[in-house]
Parts: C-alpha cells; sequence; structure tokens
C-alpha cells in the first residue's frame, strides 16, 4: 500500500515536461576551414567544405532538427548534418527548413569556383622504355593546388609508344615518339616529352652451378619434415628441382622436399635440377621411436606404502601401456629375485615364496632404455583371507561340485532307464551320460557371463569342476552297472566272455 502512495506521489510532484515548440529560424553564416562566411555572395573553391551556421528560437525548443536541400548537388551537395561540399564550378541554392514546423525556412545561394591551372609539366624519371615494358608518367602542376587537375594524353606514334588515360606508356617496338599532356580545363596548356623505345636486352641464362641439401641426418619413424636446400649461384635461371628417394620403403619424398619416414633404415634423399647435370644429396638414417616413458597397470595386487603385495602360490599381472607415437611395441619383465616371484613374458606374475623382490619392465632400442620399476612383496594370506578362500572352497565343492554330483546321479539313472539294458547299451549310454554332463556345465558357466549376470564372471576350471562332480557319481552308477553285466555275461557263457 505505501508503495502504491509512494507512485502517486511521485506522479504529482513531477509532471510531464511542457513541449515548447519552435518559433523562428535563422542560418547566420557558413563555417570554412575554421572562419565564418556571410551568407551575402558566398564563394566556395570545388573541393572545400563548410558547416553551415544557424539559430533555432526559442532556445529551450524542444525539436530543434532541421533538413537540407540542394538545388543542384552536382555543384554543392549538403550532408544531414549541415557540411556543404563544393564540387565543381557552378552555383547553387541551398535551403534549410526546420523538421518541427516547415513554415520555418531560409534559403541561400553559394557560388563554387575552380582554382584556375596555370601550368602543367610532365614528371620523368626515365626517357627510355624496353618494348614490352611499361613506365608510368605524373604531372606537375602550377599552381599546385589547382582543382583543374584532369589532362589528356597522346601519343605521336602508337605503334612505338602507347599511353592510356592514367599516364601510363607502353614500348610496343624500337623507335621513338613524343608523349603529350594537354590541360582539360585549359587547352592551350600542353607539355610533351620524348621517349625512346629500345630492344629488350637478352639476358644469356644463368645456370646452376651447385645443389647443397641440409639434414640432420636422423629422423624417426611416423614423423616428417622438410630437408632445406640451397641453390647456387642465388640468381640462377632455372631453379627447378627434381626430388627423388633411394629407398621408398624407408622414407619417401614429395617434389617440396618434404620427408616422411616410413620404417627404420637408411634412405639417400637426393635433389636434381630439372634443367641442368646438377644434383645434392643427403643421407638420412631412420630410427624406430622409443617410448620415453612406460605406464604400469597392475592386477591382482595390492598397493601398499612402499610398492604392491600380493599373496603366495597366487597369480598377478602388470600391463606395460608405451606412447601412442612408440614404434619399438617390445617390452621386458624382470623380477629381481626369482626365488619370491616369478615373471612371465607376458608379465603374469607367480607368487613362489615369501619375501620382497623388485619388477623392472622395460623398453630398450639403439642402446636407449625406457623402464619403470616397482617393490612387490609376496606374503601369506591373512586369517581373513585364509578364511574367505575356504568359504570359497567350501562354496565351489559343496556348491558346484555337490549339485553336480546329485546332478549325475540323476542323468545315470534316466539314461540307465531308456537305453538298451545289453552291455554294449549300457556303454552307449554312458558316454551320451558324460557328453550331457559337460554341455551341462558349459552352459551353466557361460550364463555367468556379465552380459547374462551382472557382477559374474566365468572360468573353464569352474566348468572342470562341475564336471568332475557330475563324473564322480555317473561313472560309479554305470561302472556298477557294466561289472554286473559283464559278471552275468560271465556266468551265461560259462566262464566265457561273450
Amino acid at each position: 500500500m505505501g508503495d502504491a502512495i509512494d507512485g502517486v506521489v511521485t506522479e504529482i510532484q513531477q509532471p510531464e515536461a511542457e513541449y515548447v515548440a519552435v518559433d523562428g529560424l535563422t542560418v547566420d553564416s557558413v563555417r570554412i576551414a575554421g572562419k565564418a562566411h556571410s551568407l551575402d555572395g558566398l564563394t566556395m573553391l570545388a573541393g572545400n567544405k563548410g558547416k553551415i551556421q544557424y539559430t533555432v528560437t526559442p532556445e529551450d525548443a524542444t525539436n530543434k532538427a532541421l533538413s537540407y536541400l540542394s538545388s543542384d548537388a552536382t555543384v554543392a551537395e549538403v550532408y544531414a548534418d549541415g557540411t556543404v561540399l563544393a564540387k565543381k564550378s557552378g552555383e547553387a541554392t541551398i535551403t534549410v527548413t526546420s523538421e518541427e514546423n516547415r513554415a520555418f525556412t531560409q534559403t541561400f545561394r553559394v557560388t563554387v569556383k575552380e582554382i584556375a591551372v596555370e601550368g602543367i609539366q610532365i614528371a620523368i624519371k626515365k626517357d627510355s622504355v624496353y618494348v614490352g615494358n611499361s613506365l608510368g608518367l605524373d604531372i606537375v602542376y602550377t599552381p599546385s593546388d589547382t582543382t583543374e587537375r584532369e589532362v589528356t594524353w597522346s601519343s605521336s606514334d602508337t605503334s612505338v609508344l602507347t599511353v592510356n588515360a592514367s599516364g601510363q606508356v607502353k614500348g610496343v617496338a624500337v623507335g621513338t615518339a613524343t608523349i603529350t599532356a594537354t590541360s582539360k580545363a585549359n587547352g592551350s596548356l600542353t607539355h610533351a616529352v620524348t621517349i625512346n623505345v629500345e630492344e629488350k636486352p637478352i639476358t644469356p641464362p644463368v645456370p646452376v652451378t651447385g645443389i647443397e641439401l641440409f639434414h640432420g641426418g636422423v629422423g624417426y619413424v611416423g614423423g616428417n619434415e622438410k630437408v632445406s636446400c640451397t641453390v647456387s649461384p642465388a640468381d640462377a635461371t632455372n631453379k627447378k628441382l627434381v626430388w627423388s628417394s633411394s629407398n621408398p620403403d624407408v622414407a619417401t619424398v614429395d617434389q617440396s622436399g618434404n620427408v616422411t619416414y616410413l620404417s627404420a633404415g637408411k634412405v639417400t634423399v637426393t635433389a636434381k635440377s630439372s634443367a641442368y647435370e646438377i644434383e645434392g644429396s643427403v643421407e638420412i638414417t631412420v630410427k624406430e621411436v622409443l617410448s620415453k616413458t612406460i605406464a604400469l597397470t597392475m592386477q591382482d595386487m595390492k598397493q601398499t606404502e612402499d610398492g604392491y603385495s600380493m599373496k603366495i602360490q597366487c597369480s598377478a599381472s602388470v600391463t606395460a601401456t608405451l606412447e601412442e607415437n612408440a614404434t619399438v611395441l617390445y617390452v621386458t619383465f624382470e623380477s629381481s629375485n626369482p626365488e619370491v616371484a616369478k615373471i612371465h613374458p607376458d608379465g603374469t606374475i607367480e607368487g613362489v615364496g615369501i619375501g620382497k623382490t623388485t619388477i623392472t619392465v622395460s623398453t630398450s632400442y639403439d642402446g636407449e632404455t625406457t623402464l619403470e620399476r616397482f617393490e612387490l612383496t609376496v606374503a601369506y594370506p591373512t586369517f581373513s583371507e585364509q578364511f574367505d578362500n575356504f568359504a570359497l572352497w567350501v562354496r565351489k565343492s559343496f556348491g558346484h561340485f555337490g549339485a553336480f554330483i546329485i546332478l549325475g546321479i540323476f542323468a545315470a539313472l534316466t539314461y540307465h532307464t531308456f537305453f538298451p539294458k545289453s552291455t554294449k547299451g549300457k556303454f552307449i549310454a554312458f558316454l551320451v551320460c558324460l557328453a550331457a554332463g559337460f554341455a551341462v556345465a558349459g552352459l551353466t558357466e557361460i550364463f555367468q557371463l556379465p552380459i547374462f549376470t551382472e557382477g559374474r564372471g566365468c572360468s573353464f576350471d569352474d566348468v572342470i569342476l562341475d564336471f568332475r562332480g557330475y563324473c564322480c557319481s555317473s561313472v560309479l552308477i554305470f561302472g556298477w552297472s557294466l561289472l554286473v553285466s559283464l559278471l552275468k555275461d560271465f556266468r551265461k557263457h560259462n566262464g566265457r566272455l561273450p
């Protein structure tokens, strides 16, 4: 409510500003080069500018904007800010009008005059030109500030020498011709110069006498660089070169001297003159790129304050990642104490004894080596880890192994029932039973892949463990059944096997 009252009071205290109309317009003068010139008999020189000076009354009139108009803009042009530009000789009327009230208007006349030219002279630096070459001519005017600066050009013999409207002459044939300049404003003002046209001298070609290539001598596979080249002498007429590589399998070179390194080896890059039997060459040794760093990734190891640790009789691994531009990809693994931990060429580590060892991962080339080391401690499992391992053993032994023992019992009884009761039939049923058990063990492990069961994994060792449980029961049942069948056959045939 208070804000609303304040707004009302503000509107009362600040009434709308009163509009003040224009009641008069007076054009006082035109200011040219800082000096005010009266409107009576106002004369301006072509090219000059002047600013219209005016007075609008009253002084506090709301809208003082004016518009300007020239009766002949080709003589005197007037702009929106009141600037008058004198363009060429003649007369023009300038009209100034109030935008607020067009009844207030005033005109004045301006006469534009040229600064008459009194003399012209052709300025020439040399009086000869070769056939096919051009030469520029300039005019010196008297007085120097004349506004009548246009001239016409002519040649006394265009078969020898031509000239265009800008005073540019060109030699056509051997001979002599006269070039004349005439003032357009005053035809009596002329000036002429004589110019000789000479045959262009034939310059004998400057042969290439030497080509020298510059390179550090070493490049690296996958890189590229430009071979610097100097052709002697510097003013040789034809400096075009043909570039080649002695072994494109090692390095290639384009016709600008850019070399691309492809494989390790030696290569000679040659630049030969296209016009002369001159060439230069440089031998480059291309080397493989040795990684400056090795990034290690550990698996199945725990990081400790002084390195990493793993458990005895367990395995772990280390993976080495080289720099992206490296071309030497061979990495070696070494254990300082193989009795504590053995490391294989693929980075697999086996904990074989209690203690500490230093694992070194290195890559080498051409006498240079980059390596990374870390300390590895091999220790006994803690009680909790032993308990976890025991629990895992129980789960696998009594879970997987036990479940497949039961499965083997049902499978053996089923196949025993449905196959023929003969010894041969039981033997076939036994083989089919084993194949089915191995297939089931494999399928159950496949279904533990992460794509089927999140957070799980499969291993062939688990497949074998399951199959062992299956075999324990099925082999026992079929073995007993086969033994009984063989004994029956033995008795049936009077102590002889069928």
